[in-house]
């Protein structure tokens, strides 16, 4: 009588981000009955991200510590292997891809432009349809202020002023085509210096844009070097956005882990700042900006949310040599499962062409976002982000 034996080999590995030093990995293996064989590598902490082999920093074990990290729209994040130490054949087999995390809008396009006038445009051109427009106008002094153009609708979204010194309002609009140079105006009861900010916002929720905890946004208003507002938020994944009047001419910066949209100067008497944040968890949230001296400022801080359908990642699996060259295309562009917008976890299982790794070569795991949305990928405690290729061999 013939007896075949059949083992199967998983290899598993964290996801590849953009902050962090590069560490060295750890990893264990064990054999259990009928030669099954096992590698276990999950993300401690967030790593850079590269197109060449990088180092990541895992453990064998599930950490106690959790984190996340971003991938732009219509970019990609790349997870590679521990470095094979000889060649490698990899027969077809199956790989299962477990992601947790859920897509985030992100910025389409923004304009700014300051004036000292009773109006002012700037143009505005987006790349998606299906947009949230949002413009914020920073006035000095008092007066009314109006929003048109674009051929959309406007909607006043909130307004708050530091008493006769300055003030700041929102508004909004949705965009169902793209917007090429469309031009949209500010219009102020009186001749003013003001600064006017629009910002394109892909990948939100076109019905109902802000977070269900944000009736109206939050506003603050004072005098001092750190202008800031604090809320709560209710969803997972939201862009948290905020807008300033800044009286006079100081430094002005951005709000830890806050991205520049624009901060735009009326001649020497005032500024317009805007900034924001993609993937924002739930709960407390600040928005903030810190000033070179002392002076007056008016805030206001919101939350947009992720459109309700979710999103889909294309996903490609390489083996390469120890310069991260591609030897083999195990498989390419292919749809993982639908990511929740309120985040969750998507476990994909992929057919695998077989392949060779030469020795100290890798595997290499592309994710690339789609064009309208980020992607916040999380990992650690409660969401073991990681991938297993498995094949058999004889």
């Amino acid at each position: 009588m013939l007896i075949l034996m059949t083992a199967i080999m998983i290899l598993s590995i964290a996801t590849v981000s953009s902050s962090a030093t590069s560490v060295s990995i750890t990893a264990t293996s064990r054999q259990a009955k009928l030669g099954i064989f096992m590698y276990n590598y999950f993300e401690n902490t967030n790593a850079p991200s590269s197109s060449s082999p990088i180092v990541v920093d895992t453990q064998s074990s599930i950490p106690a510590s959790s984190g996340s990290f971003l991938i732009p729209k219509g970019t990609s994040a790349y997870l590679w292997t521990n470095q094979f130490s000889s060649a490698t054949a990899i027969p077809s087999g199956k790989m299962t891809l477990d992601l947790w995390g859920g897509p985030t809008p992100a910025l389409d396009g923004q304009a700014s432009a300051g004036f000292n006038a009773a109006s002012g445009s700037v143009s505005l051109t987006t790349t998606q349809t299906n947009d949230v427009v949002y413009v914020a106008l920073a006035i000095r002094g008092t007066g009314t202020a109006t929003i048109s153009g674009g051929g959309l609708t406007w909607i006043s979204r909130g307004s708050t002023a530091v008493g006769t010194t300055g003030q700041v309002k929102t508004f909004y609009a949705i965009s169902s085509g793209t917007l090429s140079s469309a031009s949209i105006t500010a219009t102020l009861s009186t001749s003013r210096r003001f600064v006017i900010s629009a910002i394109g916002i892909s990948g939100a929720d076109t019905t109902s844009p802000f977070d269900p905890n944000l009736s109206t946004p939050a506003m603050s208003t004072g005098t001092s070097t750190n202008p800031s507002v604090s809320f709560t938020t209710t969803k997972s994944n939201d862009m948290v956005i905020g807008a300033a009047f800044i009286n006079n001419n100081p430094t002005v910066n951005v709000g830890a882990a806050f991205n520049s949209i624009a901060i735009t100067t009326s001649g020497s008497t005032m500024f317009g700042a805007n900034e924001y944040k993609n993937g924002a968890s739930s709960g407390s949230q600040t928005v903030s900006f810190s000033l070179s001296t002392s002076n007056a400022w008016a805030l206001i801080g919101d939350a947009l949310v992720p459109a309700t359908a979710g999103t889909t990642i294309l996903v490609s699996a390489y083996t390469t040599n120890s310069a991260g060259t591609t030897q083999s295309t195990l498989f390419s562009g292919l749809n993982s499962n639908n990511i929740p917008s309120n985040s969750g976890q998507v476990a994909t299982v992929f057919s695998v062409a077989s392949g060779n790794i030469p020795s100290l070569g890798y595997i290499k795991i592309t994710l690339t976002a789609p064009l309208a949305s980020t992607i916040n990928i999380q990992w650690g405690n409660g969401k073991p982000t990681n991938f297993q290729i498995a094949y058999t061999y004889s």
